[in-house]
């Protein structure tokens, strides 16, 4: 017990000595700080089976679903309804978290449960979103959270990568959008470059390409070996529309909001409804969940309102209106053009 004592200091003193942690193919114990303190288990020096606790977060990349088509975050069954996976055959586990995708307890953003995707040897594996139907939408994206191993997939080891493709001829043929291996890829998506091991990261790639198609399949695939593991959660798919379109977690007349024109230039005047005398709250948020502005706070009588939303200093952009009123909330995403 003792020799393993030393052998922690040892390696704490070699770690910042040299400004780097060690090459661990499993994420380590996080705090809220942002540090990584990787918990050995003894006579196992890679650290490939230390435990896990998601704390470690990217700071500024804050995330509010908006919840306008499709919002996962892998609570329930696995895979979800509307989903599948799949591998080809050969691929060997490497570590105690298994292979391919699955529901796991360990690697999750939010909640209890996310997904992950296991390190090992001649690995190929999807999890994949079935059919989103994006007939009518004028501006698709898709979001989610990962973290991984920098130092097992892209320097000094580049042995495997997660790609985000696209299908619409019902996975015969795919378009790679995303990886995490390439720079500009990552930077685009809102992560900086090179990004961390094992700090959890939102990425937003554009599906405004396949706007008009009715038959989208997304995949999460990863293709690797002697790698290390993959966590996924809190995957959203946001949308807009030409015109006025309710969504979000309630959809109902006496929540409705809006703006005369959407997409929208500057200074757009913002129309609800209020059904019952009440405390009304109006608030503006950016594609990172960020709040912008607060346009109302008060308590309104029953009726038709407006208020004017000044925009002179916000860049061109999707922002999130989200209305509080009689203890329901209402979302409207609205795009900013100049």
């Amino acid at each position: 017990m003792k020799k393993y004592g030393y052998l922690l200091l040892i390696m704490a003193v070699v770690q910042v000595a040299f400004g780097q942690t060690l090459p661990w193919k499993k994420e380590g114990k996080g705090d809220l700080n942002g540090g990584c303190v990787n918990d050995l288990v003894p006579g196992d020096l890679t650290g490939r089976s230390a435990s896990t606790n998601k704390s470690v977060r990217y700071p500024g990349t804050q995330y509010t679903p908006r919840g306008t088509m499709l919002v996962q975050d892998f609570e329930g069954t696995f895979p979800p309804t509307g989903w599948d996976t799949s591998s080809a055959p050969g691929g060997g586990q490497g570590g105690v978290t298994l292979i391919p995708w699955h529901k796991d307890g360990d690697y999750f953003y939010s909640g209890a449960f996310g997904t992950a995707y296991g390190w090992g040897y001649s690995l190929n594996g999807w999890l994949r979103i079935l059919n989103l139907n994006l007939s009518s939408v004028s501006t698709a994206s898709l979001s989610f959270w990962w973290e991984s191993s920098y130092y097992w997939h892209v320097n000094p080891y580049d042995n495997g990568d997660l790609f985000v493709e696209v299908s619409t001829d019902n996975g015969v043929s795919w378009d790679t959008l995303w990886t995490f291996g390439d720079s500009a890829n990552i930077v685009q998506s809102g992560v900086p470059w090179p990004w961390e091991n094992f700090v959890w990261y939102h990425s937003t790639v554009s599906l405004t390409a396949y706007a008009g198609n009715a038959n989208v399949r997304v995949g999460f695939h990863v293709v690797a070996d002697d790698n290390a593991d993959i966590g996924m959660d809190s995957v959203a798919v946001d949308t807009t529309r030409t015109g006025i379109i309710e969504s979000g977690i309630q959809a109902a007349p006496s929540g409705f909001i809006g703006c005369m024109q959407n997409p929208t230039r500057d200074n757009p005047v913002i129309v609800y409804n209020v059904n019952n005398p009440g405390p009304v709250q109006i608030r503006v948020f950016d594609n990172l969940g960020r709040q912008i502005n607060c346009l109302v706070n008060r308590l309104e009588t029953p009726g038709r309102k407006t208020v004017l939303w000044i925009t002179d200093d916000l860049p061109r952009g999707v922002y999130n209106l989200k209305l509080e009123a009689n203890g329901m909330m209402y979302f409207k995403q609205l795009v900013l053009i100049r």
